[in-house]
């Protein structure tokens, strides 16, 4: 189970027979994977358009039955439509309509598109960080295993193998 002391709701996250409970919701199951991978995103965002490639051709390299992660979208996205159009087979998501569910991750982890602060209710001292973001929780212990590992897979610190590199992570968390 993991807290953020700078959350809005200052709610916990925990992990319960293979499922992700926010707040006595649950919002997502684990299944064959050592970790979720949370992406925050949207269509009309720029560097979400430039991020999606990458974090597909991850998601979709991973050897079936050797999966490290799960993919859920989190969608900034203006409409269902927009939402739908954005995700790539395997993804999964928060339904467009659980715009709460959407929300309280957002809070929790505080990444959310600029547009989103006020309605939110995030503050830039609450705010860890922007879209595109990819979030990695460890099923093992429920801990954060990068707050933002978009660097790994595109830009000037790109790793190498960033399937090895999170493993790695991995191994150091338990």
């Amino acid at each position: 189970m993991f807290s953020n002391e700078n959350s809005p709701s200052k709610d916990t996250i925990k992990l319960q027979f293979n499922s992700i409970i926010f707040s006595d919701r649950v919002l997502f199951f684990y299944f064959n994977c050592f970790c979720k991978a949370l992406y925050y995103a949207a269509s009309w965002c720029p560097d979400c358009v430039a991020s999606k490639p990458y974090v597909s051709e991850i998601f979709k390299t991973q050897a079936d039955g050797e999966k490290l992660f799960d993919l859920v979208y989190i969608s900034s996205d203006n409409d269902s439509d927009q939402m739908k159009g954005e995700m790539e087979e395997g993804w999964d998501c928060i339904e467009f309509e659980k715009q709460d569910d959407r929300s309280d991750l957002k809070k929790f982890f505080g990444v959310c598109a600029h547009k989103e602060m006020k309605a939110l209710g995030i503050t830039s001292e609450q705010r860890k960080g922007g879209i595109p973001t990819l979030v990695l929780i460890n099923k093992a212990n429920s801990g954060v295993l990068s707050s933002d590992a978009i660097p790994d897979i595109m830009g000037d610190r790109k790793v190498d193998d960033p399937l090895a590199h999170w493993r790695s992570l991995l191994s150091k968390d338990l």
